[in-house]
């Protein structure tokens, strides 16, 4: 095989993997916290679980939940772009559940790992 053809094979190879790269670049948040959602950090599986949704639901965000933990119970603070407050419960139960509520209207309620799941690409 000539360089020539070598070189462009290995450029080919390079453009492709770009592509795909950026092609997942807005689950890659998604997919690194369900990945650390396995290593059974609670704090960044609901956080991660809580941005999928918000992104779902198409929530304008102007500070994405931050999240804290005390005694197993998960609890998050963000806000919309609005300005209306962006607030994330999680008891600890098991399994994994979480109540996402913007301003007074309840987005979401039930289980983390599912969330979670199809961010990684897997079906239930």
């Amino acid at each position: 095989m000539s360089a020539r053809l070598r070189r462009f094979g290995a450029i080919l190879a390079v453009g492709v993997m770009a592509v795909t790269s950026l092609s997942g670049c807005g689950r890659l948040m998604s997919q690194v916290g369900a990945l650390t959602a396995v290593g059974g950090d609670r704090v960044a599986a609901v956080g991660a679980a809580a941005d999928d949704i918000l992104i779902r639901e198409r929530v304008q965000v102007m500070q994405w939940p931050q999240c804290s933990e005390a005694k197993k119970a998960v609890s998050c603070t963000g806000a919309a772009l609005d300005g209306v407050p962006i607030t994330v419960e999680s008891d600890g139960s098991s399994p994994l559940t979480m109540t996402i509520t913007v301003g007074t209207r309840e987005l979401f309620r039930g289980e983390v790992q599912p969330i979670l799941n199809e961010a990684a690409g897997q079906k239930p």
